[in-house]
């Protein structure tokens, strides 16, 4: 059992358009590179880069303070970004933000293709992570975690969390039920 974490950067294509491919490009690589130690620190891997997305995983076990690392992990990329939003906005003429979508559950994981070889997920886990990513735009709530996912994790200090009922997802038949996570800085509650 995997718990999946997936990044998003927001405004992309405006930026992309605002400031061209290659400018873009280092702005995306610069918001990943800061991402990175949030996730590795708190026992997380970066399993893909896909477009402007980052998708992380960790074990998810039996133990709700282990899974707590994942909360962990994403309270410190949101901090990061907020305290790197001036230099970051300074160097390429945009401001950085985050969504997050967060998703876990029993996967298949194996080598996959031929002439270029990778490690893998598989599963209806990956595919609602994605679908709850896409409802952070849609429903304008940039930390969305599903019920059953975030009843398995000990919610660290500094979160607020708020239930916000059943959603129907994409390509799938049944609605599932979503919370909204809040992050609250110490210094700023």
């Amino acid at each position: 059992e995997r718990i999946f974490m997936i990044l998003d950067i927001p405004g992309t294509t405006a930026a992309a358009q605002a400031i061209g491919d290659t400018s873009f490009h280092r702005y995306i690589n610069q918001l990943f590179i800061l991402f990175d130690p949030a996730i590795t620190r708190h026992g997380g891997e970066i399993h893909s880069y896909v477009g402007d997305a980052v998708i992380a995983v960790w074990p998810l076990t039996q133990s709700p303070q282990h899974n707590a690392r994942i909360l962990l992990a994403l309270a410190e990329v949101i901090g990061t970004t907020i305290s790197e939003s001036a230099r970051i906005e300074k160097l390429f003429g945009v401001k950085p933000g985050v969504r997050a979508a967060i998703h876990g559950g029993s996967v298949v994981a194996g080598e996959m293709g031929n002439s270029k070889r990778q490690i893998t997920y598989l599963g209806d886990v990956m595919n609602i992570a994605s679908r709850i990513e896409s409802k952070t735009k849609e429903l304008e709530r940039p930390f969305l975690v599903s019920q059953a996912t975030l009843a398995r994790i000990a919610v660290p200090e500094g979160f607020e969390v708020e239930p916000i009922g059943n959603h129907a997802l994409k390509g799938s038949r049944e609605k599932l039920a979503l919370a909204e996570l809040r992050w609250k800085p110490k210094n700023k509650q």
